[in-house]
């Protein structure tokens, strides 16, 4: 629950009062006559509306990937996994070409990193991956997975990073 109220008072924040300010200073003309405090109001009213119903909607995403319990970690969009895999690095590059979610994302491989880059699209702004490869004596690699969003001021992704972690699980499970 703690988690919940940081994300909806930070939501509120860095979302809810800026549209409180830019709503006041686009609209100024059109309140003459009716008092600033309730003006004011109606705008904050209407901020923390929208501030909550983005809370639901992040926390509805989260809940339909399986995630039960909420943490800063659950809602933070920068994440970060390690994986163990049997697969080479070259066969992990040929599947990423090959997948069609990270296919469609610029990749540069430089030594022991594999650096991927998603565009924008409705979804989201666009995604940075990197995959570090620690090739180990016994047959198995391991694979450091950090994912975070291309825009620093990100505070939402619905679960995008998620779904990354996961399809790169699957894929090196495959």
């Amino acid at each position: 629950m703690k988690a919940i109220a940081k994300l909806f008072l930070k939501t509120i924040l860095f979302f809810g009062i800026p549209f409180v300010i830019v709503m006041m200073l686009l609209f100024s003309d059109s309140w003459s006559g009716i008092e600033p405090q309730n003006v004011l109001i109606r705008y904050v009213i209407v901020a923390i509306i929208i501030s909550t119903g983005v809370v639901i909607g992040q926390i509805n995403s989260l809940k339909s990937r399986g995630i039960k319990e909420f943490t800063d970690e659950t809602f933070s969009v920068k994440k970060h996994k390690l994986f163990q895999s049997s697969i080479t690095k070259e066969e992990l590059v040929k599947k990423l070409r090959l997948d069609p979610v990270f296919g469609k994302m610029k990749m540069d491989v430089i030594e022991n990193v594999i650096f991927l880059k998603s565009g924008i699209s409705l979804q989201s702004f666009g995604q940075e991956i990197n995959i570090i490869v620690n090739q180990r004596q016994d047959s198995k690699n391991d694979y450091s997975i950090s994912v975070k969003p291309k825009i620093v001021t990100t505070m939402f992704d619905f679960g995008k990073s998620l779904d990354i972690l996961d399809r790169f699980q699957y894929l090196i499970s495959a």
